[in-house]
């Protein structure tokens, strides 16, 4: 590949310019842009979700799974909340779709008439490897809970983690849960895995940090957020759960990677080095894959592929040209990938860059 001697790159709200680098130097300086860049555009995939619960649907926007009849809504004041409403003592179970390992849980939670105990408790899942969490059935569940309450006196909140369905306490609230009083909840988990809990009473209140930070990083993947009540007969509808928000990134590995290379290229090299080679790699199957190419000011030039059926990897491969098929102008481009499951409709997203160098 021949030595680029005009160099011209402008990405707002970035100017940077290289007329004529000397060879040495051309190394180091696309090596520091490169960097400089991606800092602006990649960042972990994210994801969010918001159920308050007031279109009085548990089957969309999120969807819900389980043992959807065992629950009614009831409306307070100007609040919605989702209600257990069993037929008979036992364990009641629902979940939805969430892979976040990093960032913060948020919910409103009550019980009535009872205090809570071994028999009579609700177990929040921040993160869940399966859609069965009923430990006490057998279900080798991993993963992460709020559990509220337990048979020590007085009841806390406790975070614990589950092994194959067995618990281990890894935090526990300062706050002592009383029988008809509302806490906001809120659980954040930091990149480094330092889990804290904040909380207050009544419904929309401010969470206040309530502990110290603990760290546990045993697991960093999640399919599911869900609720698992266990409860007595005389207590089959004393749970009150409110509000739900989830907001943060899915783990770095074991979820969708996207490799580009090379993340230089110029469409004046003879081939191969006339473009540039897209790799996708997804963790399950079942997927359709969308990759659009976007220009430094976020407008369309080039769609690679829209929605198309995908195996657990592929290659595409770009030429620098638009969807007209005419050659673009030297400057950073956008990789914007999305992944969509045929199954849960799941939806994984990426981006990248990739630098198009002309020579003139």
């Amino acid at each position: 590949m021949e030595t680029i001697q005009n160099l011209y790159i402008q990405v707002q709200p970035l100017q940077i310019v290289c007329l004529k680098p000397e060879p040495q130097l051309q190394s180091t300086f696309l090596s520091l842009l490169l960097w400089l860049i991606t800092s602006f555009f990649s960042s972990p995939e994210q994801w969010s979700v918001y159920e308050p619960f007031e279109d009085l649907d548990l089957n969309r926007n999120p969807a819900w799974h389980g043992d959807l009849n065992d629950f009614q809504f009831q409306i307070e004041q100007s609040h919605t909340l989702l209600r257990l409403h069993a037929a008979q003592a036992g364990r009641s179970q629902i979940h939805t779709a969430s892979p976040v390992v990093f960032g913060s849980w948020s919910f409103y939670f009550r019980h009535e008439g009872f205090t809570p105990s071994n028999l009579n408790r609700a177990f929040i899942f921040l993160i869940s490897d399966r859609a069965d969490l009923d430990y006490t059935a057998g279900s080798p569940v991993n993963g992460y809970a709020l559990r509220t309450g337990d048979n020590q006196n007085p009841r806390r909140f406790r975070l614990v983690r589950f092994d194959a369905g067995t618990q281990t306490p890894i935090l526990e609230s300062q706050t002592v849960i009383e029988e008809g009083i509302g806490y906001q909840v809120t659980v954040t988990r930091s990149r480094s895995g330092e889990w804290t809990l904040f909380l207050s009473e009544g419904y929309g209140s401010s969470p206040l940090q309530d502990t110290l930070p603990v760290t546990d990083n045993r697991y960093l993947n999640s399919s599911l957020f869900g609720l698992l009540y266990r409860y007595t007969s005389s207590n089959r509808s004393g749970f009150y759960l409110g509000r739900i928000r989830v907001d943060g990134e899915m783990a770095g590995t074991g979820q969708t990677k996207l490799t580009v290379t090379p993340p230089i290229f110029s469409p004046d090299d003879p081939f191969p080095d006339d473009r540039v080679t897209i790799r996708y790699e997804l963790n399950r199957p079942r997927y359709r894959v969308t990759l659009r190419i976007l220009d430094r000011n976020g407008r369309l030039v080039r769609t690679l592929i829209n929605g198309e059926s995908a195996g657990l990897e592929g290659d595409l491969e770009w030429n620098g040209r638009n969807d007209s098929g005419e050659i673009l102008r030297a400057g950073i481009y956008i990789l914007h990938f999305a992944a969509m499951n045929e199954q849960d409709g799941r939806m994984l997203t990426r981006k990248d860059i990739v630098v198009l160098a002309r020579r003139w």
